[in-house]
């Protein structure tokens, strides 16, 4: 029977945010090990959810699962955090001998206190197994080290944003590393850093730049008998110096003519750069055209420079202000502000009752002061559900106490911690019905329109300050190759 060690940090951290991610936010997100693991992610449609069900299907693998965490994206990891967690997994390891390990992983995780988190990671484990198996999975959004390609035998990535293969992601990783352990394939893998860092606004595989690039990557894997070939946006606000676009592949031991295979997708890939750039329309405009009906009956306008996919905090007033400007009579919903001083004020109040509240800004004052607002009570809740999906189908999720406060016409959601508004079931709890408004405002980017995209005429992003902006040129990096930070606007010299 092959022995496999299993483990997972999945993390997105955004370098220029005002909060970091604590011990705390990964307990209460996912933070689980052995036995426990199993029974959590059982069922549930994330990498590690796959594992647990491919170990089911192929009784002759055992499997052991080691610490496994995740947090929802925010600023760099706390100091001590990643290392314990580093730490913790070479310890278990020592439980050999092993035959594989599978590593679920981000990508662009930042920590305050280490550069390369994933390459040094892969590179303690590989030192704990020596010639063991190591399989890593990525989402598109990671800035892939080259030298990760060092440390582990097969590297695949998710192929769709927003991101619904996530349990396929994991699967293929887990059969490409039973095929090997089983001695039917060789798998090494190879990174190729693309020259610049596109920002993830115009990145949605559904059409556009990057359903090109994934579809030219597939119809190489298919043509040349690959194992994977993943291609990566990277992640421009986490500041490291592998910032940027990448493509992986895994392959065997014989290679001939990838290089040739790299460089032209290479090319395709530069070649599009200025197509991945998006000029977002201000937010007052948009929601003036949507009321004059121009785009039609049901409106999204989604606010990307605070979406916590991004590493948002929940805080920024802007779109907020030009709704209530623009709009304070139309019946909307705005899904959220992260304040939980504010959310337990309304418990304590109770439905019905008058609040004066201050809305965003709380944080941090470099996106705009906060909207100051009385409000009405409507709705509480004790802030847990579980994601209906289609992506991360059967997360438990903990917003915390919340509350509907309704100013004017919209209603406006306060939890007590920082979650996204992408799933049905988050509204759901609310008792809101998205399809009963005409607009509707929420702080996210492409992800929501995995569930959402087709209930609504239009889904429109809008640029407000926040930390994760769609020009990055103005982000003070320290880190970043600066000849890898080109894109779009500041795209000096062509690809």
């Amino acid at each position: 029977m092959k022995r496999i060690a299993i483990l997972r940090f999945w993390y997105e951290g955004n370098s220029f945010s005002p909060v970091p991610a604590t011990f705390a936010d990964f307990q209460r997100r996912e933070w689980v090990t052995g036995p426990a693991a199993v029974d959590f992610y059982g069922g549930k449609g994330v990498e590690t959810g796959a594992a647990v069900a491919y170990l089911a299907a192929h009784q002759e693998i055992e499997g052991h699962f080691l610490r496994c965490g995740a947090a929802y994206p925010a600023g760099p990891v706390e100091a001590g955090l990643f290392p314990d967690f580093v730490d913790e997994v070479v310890a278990g390891l020592k439980d050999g001998p092993w035959d594989g390990v599978y590593a679920s992983l981000h990508g662009a995780t930042v920590a305050q206190d280490m550069i390369g988190c994933e390459t040094h990671l892969l590179e303690k484990i590989r030192d704990a197994v020596g010639p063991a198996v190591i399989a890593a999975s990525f989402d598109i959004h990671g800035n892939l080290d080259p030298r990760i390609a060092e440390f582990a035998d097969i590297v695949v990535g998710y192929k769709t944003h927003p991101h619904v293969d996530m349990y396929d992601t994991g699967w293929k990783a887990m059969a490409l590393l039973a095929g090997a352990m089983a001695g039917k394939i060789r798998p090494a893998a190879t990174i190729r850093p693309i020259e610049f860092a596109p920002t993830s606004h115009n990145m949605r595989t559904s059409a556009g730049p990057m359903a090109d690039m994934v579809d030219l990557a597939a119809r190489e894997q298919a043509d040349k008998g690959l194992f994977d070939v993943s291609v990566f946006g990277g992640f421009p606000y986490a500041d490291s110096p592998f910032t940027g676009a990448s493509i992986s592949v895994c392959h065997g031991p014989e290679n001939h003519g990838m290089e040739d295979m790299l460089d032209e997708l290479d090319a395709e890939y530069r070649g599009r750069a200025a197509q991945f750039d998006m000029v977002l329309p201000d937010p007052a405009e948009v929601i003036v055209a949507a009321r004059q009906g121009q785009h039609g009956a049901r409106v999204a306008v989604l606010e990307p420079a605070d979406n916590v996919f991004s590493g948002g905090a929940g805080d920024t007033p802007g779109l907020l202000r030009a709704a209530l400007e623009h709009a304070p009579d139309t019946a909307s919903v705005f899904a959220f502000f992260w304040d939980p001083d504010l959310a337990a004020r309304a418990h304590a109040s109770g439905p019905g009752a008058a609040l004066d509240c201050a809305f965003g800004g709380r944080l941090s004052g470099d996106y705009g002061e906060p909207v100051q607002a009385t409000g009405v009570v409507e709705t509480l809740t004790a802030g847990q559900f579980e994601n209906h999906g289609p992506m991360e189908v059967g997360l438990p999720i903990e917003l915390g106490p919340t509350a509907v406060i309704r100013v004017g016409a919209v209603r406006i959601i306060v939890t007590s911690r920082n979650v996204p508004a992408n799933d049905p079931a988050y509204f759901e709890l609310h008792g809101i019905d998205l399809a009963d408004y005409p607009l509707v405002y929420i702080k996210a980017k492409n992800h929501f329109r995995a569930a959402f995209a087709d209930k609504f005429d239009a889904v429109i992003d809008v640029e407000t300050r926040g930390p994760a902006p769609s020009d990055i040129s103005g982000l003070s990096y320290q880190h970043a190759a600066p000849a890898r930070l080109r894109f779009g606007r500041t795209w000096q010299d062509g690809p």
